[in-house]
């Protein structure tokens, strides 16, 4: 009986110290896991950040380009008016010289 009793109390503890040595690696396990959800949520965080940056890039550029094409087209539809203009001006003169 004695046997069996310190064979029964050898057998608990063993599966103790099983069981603490389990805990611990699950403890080590969640804490890498933390880290590592801390450093994909920094990776995240500057990943937001440069998307932030270049969208306000973008938008930059893209007012920058609008403004230059309509200020392009302007000049043209100003030039094609004066142009146009001009032209009506040499056929009204040529009229009046053939009227003469």
């Amino acid at each position: 009986l004695k046997q069996a009793t310190e064979a029964g109390c050898l057998d608990a503890a063993d599966k103790e110290k099983q069981a603490a040595s389990g805990a611990s690696s699950i403890r080590q396990e969640l804490t890498r896991a933390k880290m590592d959800l801390a450093e994909a949520r920094s990776s995240l965080k500057e990943v937001q950040h440069k998307n932030q940056d270049a969208q306000a890039k973008f938008k930059t550029k893209l007012r920058t380009l609008t403004t230059q094409l309509t200020t392009t087209l302007h000049q043209k539809q100003s030039a094609a008016l004066k142009g146009r203009g001009g032209a009506t001006e040499q056929l009204t003169q040529l009229r009046i010289r053939n009227a003469s």
